[in-house]
């Protein structure tokens, strides 16, 4: 495509890598198949006590050195407003504090954090934030220590309890493991709407984009920033804007893995391992 071209022509939540859309089927037998199929009603609780996600560690604490490796239970709290929490208990910086990733605000989830004191010394002036455990730890953790999570997601108010066993079977031979909306930040539109504006609408409610005003997101803007690296001669991302860029780039690398695993799901290629894939 021309990376000129705003790749979101259509209202963001209809941008084709997003999972659902046509591009990227929602099972492995492919889109046309649960066309027809009937769902068990319900919704997915936004209450955080429904949805728990459990950080598995690349390896266990060592037992001693410089840094405490602390298991952190936390609620309503973004990573980052649990490491703040932390540094504040315990007397560090911020920047001084490691995490293997960043888990959902909207849940109850537990995940390892490295602090630079002694266990004793560690504490959180956050309720929210509770410390489970305290294990020293020879030195800081890192983006990406760790095995993987578990969650468990709670579906409140089933309507149709009696299909609960067929859609369990669908789904028991696994889902595509697409990355989320949540991945690709919010799309912004290239001039700001007059005030009182309404987008239009298609006759079943569902917002469309205003052609004369095309949003752009950051896969767009990925292709815009590798246009200019092309220009420079590869020389990297530099400047104020590095980590913002790196995001950018991270966008348009979830979008085309969601784009390949569709692909594979309509060569019926999803659960088979090809060359290359190990």
């Amino acid at each position: 495509m021309d990376s000129k071209e705003a790749l979101t022509t259509q209202h963001p939540l209809s941008r084709l890598y997003l999972p659902g859309s046509d591009h990227c089927p929602l099972s492995f037998t492919g889109q046309a198949d649960l066309s027809g199929t009937l769902g068990i009603g319900g919704f997915v609780s936004l209450l955080a006590e429904d949805f728990l996600v459990h950080e598995l560690p690349k390896y266990p604490p060592s037992g001693s050195g410089e840094h405490t490796m602390a298991w952190v239970l936390k609620s309503a709290r973004t990573t980052d407003e649990a490491v703040k929490a932390l540094a504040a208990g315990s007397g560090v910086s911020p920047q001084d504090i490691g995490f293997a990733g960043r888990k959902d605000r909207d849940a109850l989830t537990t995940q390892w954090f490295t602090i630079p004191v002694v266990p004793s010394d560690v504490r959180s002036c956050d309720d929210q934030v509770c410390i489970l455990k305290a294990i020293p730890h020879k030195q800081k953790l890192k983006l990406g220590h760790n095995e993987g999570n578990l969650f468990t997601i709670r579906v409140r108010e089933i309507a149709f309890p009696e299909r609960l066993e067929e859609a369990l079977e669908r789904v028991s031979v696994g889902i595509p493991n697409y990355f989320g909306p949540q991945r690709f930040g919010r799309p912004f539109y290239r001039t700001r709407p007059d005030e009182g504006y309404h987008p239009p609408q298609d006759e079943y409610g569902k917002v469309l984009q205003d052609p004369n005003n095309p949003a752009r997101d950051n896969i767009d803007r990925a292709f815009l920033l590798l246009d200019k690296a092309s220009m420079t001669r590869g020389r990297g991302i530099r400047g104020k804007r590095k980590r913002e860029d790196k995001l950018i780039l991270s966008a348009l690398q979830s979008a085309l893995f969601n784009l390949w695993i569709g692909e594979r799901i309509k060569d019926g290629l999803a659960q088979k391992v090809i060359l290359g894939d190990v």
